[in-house]
């Protein structure tokens, strides 16, 4: 954890000959060691975590989307408050795709499962950590907008933490390309609370103040989606044309655009551009997103085949994340409602039997609910089947 200590100690060596080079590293090592929060402090699955790894978690340039790394995080992640178990799995992540999205959202969901806990002081640990070894620099500002960040995701955070905490650190970085970052983050909280009248000219400021940044696309996109929650989808539409070709967020903004499309009644034009994002958006989330849409859409036009089908591949992305069973209910809903009876009970009880069979996994809630949508639909198939009705099973 004394990487950057060394690297600057050994840079300076040449300079200052070997017996001030050692002072120089006793005497940093030293500074780090009177820190008020140390390594030590920090969740027992990053202490090993090399410095250069976590840093790669407060990116001073906007992180990259990887979807490798997105799999590695889903596939690692722990619910916040249940188990911890699944710390050191999120802390590889950071190790082996630094500076991506989900290098950020693995330290954040850490430091959500400390906070569920009530180890306030150990979730908090690694951003105040940077934020003292780096102070009045562009790591330490993206340091504390992360903590910033941290309070805004945690189930536990005390009521307007995030956005005291977020005008403290867009003081901090007036004047610096973090401001933007900040600012963004400020419209995100207060539209969050659907103060959207707040968050509406600070999204502006970003677009206005910090051109080309490479966190400027992404604050249009979210302006947007603000837009179109708010009741001004057409608003929205016309933001998000400058961003549709972007090689990096050019799929999120289709699918953002598809969401104003349907608040503005085109349906086609919804397809369209929810097709595009389940081909092109740099997140498996956006793209298993865009399928469960298009499924809805599909289902309400009563083209249960093609409404299917996207389910299916809704699934595929989802075959990771916590969710998927009530995805794979949807399936066998489909296949209900298109009368094909025998193939919906073999789903029906393939899904009861692995949410059973998989304790912790899904919410009990989940498992109930689940469990008894699936005994209800088994009774009809089973009904229906006796009088001879139902389509054959498809092959």
């Amino acid at each position: 954890m004394r990487g950057p200590v060394c690297t600057s100690a050994s840079r300076n060596g040449p300079r200052l000959g070997m017996a001030a080079s050692a002072c120089v590293v006793l005497l940093a090592l030293a500074a780090l060691a009177s820190l008020a929060t140390s390594a030590e402090d920090m969740p027992p699955s990053l202490r090993a975590v090399p410095m250069g790894a976590l840093l790669g978690a407060f990116s001073v340039s906007y992180e990259t989307p990887s979807i490798a790394a997105e799999i590695a995080r889903l596939r690692a992640f722990a619910p916040p408050g249940e188990d911890i178990n699944g710390c050191p799995a999120l802390a590889q992540v950071m190790v082996k795709y630094p500076g991506t999205a989900d290098a950020r959202r693995a330290l954040l969901d850490i430091a959500r499962v400390y906070a569920a806990l009530g180890d306030w002081e150990t979730a908090e640990a690694p951003f105040r950590y940077v934020m003292e070894i780096y102070p009045d620099s562009a790591r330490g500002r993206i340091a504390h907008l992360r903590l910033v960040e941290f309070y805004r995701y945690a189930d536990s955070s005390p009521p307007g933490q995030a956005l005291k905490e977020c005008r403290t650190a867009i003081e901090a970085c007036a004047g610096t390309p973090e401001e933007g970052l900040g600012r963004m983050l400020l419209a995100d909280i207060l539209a969050d609370e659907g103060r959207y009248a707040d968050a509406f000219p600070e999204y502006q400021r970003v677009l206005d103040g910090f051109p080309g940044q490479p966190y400027t696309s992404y604050a249009r996109i979210r302006y947007a989606l603000a837009l179109t929650e708010s009741g001004a989808p057409g608003r929205a539409v016309e933001l998000l044309a400058p961003v549709l070709d972007d090689p990096v967020w050019g799929g999120r903004a289709h699918y953002y655009r598809a969401v104003a499309y349907q608040g503005l009644g085109k349906g086609e034009a919804a397809v369209a551009d929810y097709e595009k994002a389940s081909r092109t958006a740099d997140s498996l989330w956006f793209r298993s997103e865009a399928h469960r849409a298009l499924a809805d859409i599909f289902t309400e036009r009563g083209q249960l085949a093609r409404a299917r089908e996207h389910l299916r591949q809704c699934l595929a992305a989802y075959a990771a994340r916590q969710d998927d069973l009530e995805i794979r209910l949807n399936i066998v809903r489909n296949l209900y409602g298109a009368g094909e009876y025998l193939a919906a009970a073999e789903e029906a009880i393939t899904l009861q039997r692995d949410a059973l069979n998989s304790p912790g996994r899904w919410q009990p809630e989940t498992v109930s609910m689940v469990t008894g949508v699936c005994d209800d639909i088994l009774d009809k198939c089973e009904a229906a089947l006796s009088k001879g009705q139902g389509k054959p099973k498809n092959p």
